[in-house]
């Protein structure tokens, strides 16, 4: 397994940071499943442990992982019928005799309109059988509609501080029985942008490489960093030729996700400065959008739709 899964914390006491959040949500799952809420929506940055907290919270509710916990990506739900045949299946106890059934929907935000009305309806207080849960995670609450979100009990789910992920680094370091130079962890905190995962892949790219040659390693992440920079000083090029953005891409080799979020605060970083610059909001408007599931497509397409309309 990859350093991110080996890492996934399965309990609240092995998740990182965010100490508020987890005092909270202890708080609820010492409750008993008549008084704790059905409807739960974790909020934030992309790789901050939505999805890991929503199964936390499966396995502290006693549901039976395998059989009895839905996880389900919005972007592939084809439309209203994947939520009717959700209500149609809410009245059904556990498959195996376990005290709950869950549903987790990520990318909740990517839900239609329709979608997100038809399951208003099923999270009424009174419509929700009492062996049934709802877990939302979304990177953009604001596309829920107003009455499902107050439906929900939200937690926003925080990046981790420098210091708090140097101090976890340091010690997954230890466990894996790695030495990494401190100039290299401090570099990886860096670049993972307060994401666990998008830290812990980082690392994973040099972990198993030679100590003299981790700092090369980490030269060559500032290399990925200048290449997602020239890509954005394509695109925001005036009357730029589609050529010349594929001449681009093909220069840039890092990760999808990486990339996105690269191009995103270059934009947003000359927004702040105060440049009244129409561009760099259509670029952002295009690479908004995670590529977890279409990945280098992803960003292909992005380009695309930022130049092409």
């Amino acid at each position: 397994m990859s350093l991110p899964e080996d890492w996934e914390p399965r309990t609240l006491s092995e998740f990182e940071g965010n100490a508020a959040l987890k005092n909270s949500l202890s708080t609820l799952l010492k409750r008993s499943r008549e008084k704790m809420p059905h409807v739960l929506l974790f909020t934030g940055d992309p790789g901050c442990g939505k999805t890991t907290l929503g199964n936390i919270v499966g396995r502290e509710l006693g549901c039976n992982m395998k059989f009895d916990f839905y996880e389900m990506n919005v972007a592939d739900i084809k439309g209203i019928d994947n939520i009717r045949d959700i209500r149609d299946q809410l009245r059904y106890k556990s498959m195996c005799g376990g005290p709950c059934r869950i549903w987790m929907l990520d990318e909740a935000h990517k839900l239609t309109g329709d979608a997100q009305n038809a399951l208003l309806k099923m999270l009424e207080p009174k419509s929700i059988p009492k062996h049934v849960y709802f877990i939302f995670s979304t990177t953009d609450p604001q596309k829920l509609l107003p009455a499902l979100r107050q439906r929900c009990t939200t937690f926003e789910v925080k990046p981790l501080e420098e210091h708090e992920m140097m101090d976890y680094l340091q010690y997954v370091c230890k466990e894996e029985g790695v030495k990494v130079p401190k100039d290299v962890l401090e570099k990886i905190v860096n670049d993972g942008g307060g994401s666990p995962r998008n830290t812990l892949q980082i690392l994973e790219r040099i972990i198993d490489l030679p100590t003299s040659e981790m700092a090369a390693a980490a030269e060559q992440m500032n290399l990925a960093e200048i290449e997602v920079i020239e890509l954005c000083r394509v695109l925001m090029k005036d009357k730029v030729k589609w050529k010349e953005v594929a001449t681009a891409l093909t220069k840039v080799k890092g990760e999808p996700e990486t990339i996105r979020t690269g191009v995103f605060g270059y934009c947003a970083s000359i927004l702040v400065k105060g440049s009244d610059n129409p561009k760099a909001a259509i670029i952002m408007n295009a690479f908004k959008e995670p590529f977890y599931n279409n990945k280098r497509n992803g960003v292909v397409l992005a380009c695309y739709e930022a130049i092409c309309g």
